[in-house]
């Protein structure tokens, strides 16, 4: 399916109308919520066919970014995030992180337990629901980090993504 757009649940948890932008222009396109799993802190959005085609008269075709496979993430390895944090209206691209952990804990949206993955990526508040890169493909989605910290933030594995977006409702 075109257009389709994956971030967290709790960026759209109480949302009771979405837009999203390019950011290279004012206009915010309407979007809807195909699936929320708020137990694993994602949600799947699709830009509603009219608007998708505004946004590509406007901007041209949009390409979507490939998934990797965050299965073959080992710790020492090197990712990348996007994001909008707060206080800015451009994306933001970090550096090349360190993956640090690969565990099981708690997600903050709902204290449910599930796999993420520990970088040192300089994130903020504010780029949650953004990409987490390794080798140009999507092997997370950035949700949560520790305040009292300097760069560490965690993110979901893209294939505990593949493998719960059947059971979405």
């Amino acid at each position: 399916m075109r257009g389709l757009i994956l971030t967290n649940a709790h960026v759209v948890a109480m949302a009771s109308n979405i837009k999203v932008s390019s950011g290279r222009e004012k206009r915010r396109y309407q979007v809807m919520p195909l699936g929320v799993c708020n137990s694993a802190d994602f949600a799947v959005l699709q830009m509603k066919p009219e608007e998708r085609e505004t946004y590509e008269r406007r901007n041209g075709e949009v390409v979507p970014l490939e998934l990797g496979d965050s299965d073959q993430l080992r710790v020492g390895d090197k990712v990348r995030g996007w994001g909008y944090p707060l206080g800015g209206k451009r994306i933001s691209k970090s550096e090349e992180g360190d993956i640090n952990r690969i565990e099981v804990r708690p997600y903050s949206h709902t204290q449910d337990s599930w796999l993420m993955v520990q970088a040192s990526l300089q994130l903020n508040p504010g780029n949650s629901g953004g990409p987490i890169f390794k080798n140009g493909k999507v092997v997370g989605i950035a949700f949560q980090g520790i305040m009292a910290s300097e760069r560490i933030n965690y993110f979901i594995p893209i294939n505990l993504v593949k493998h719960l977006m059947p059971l979405l409702h």
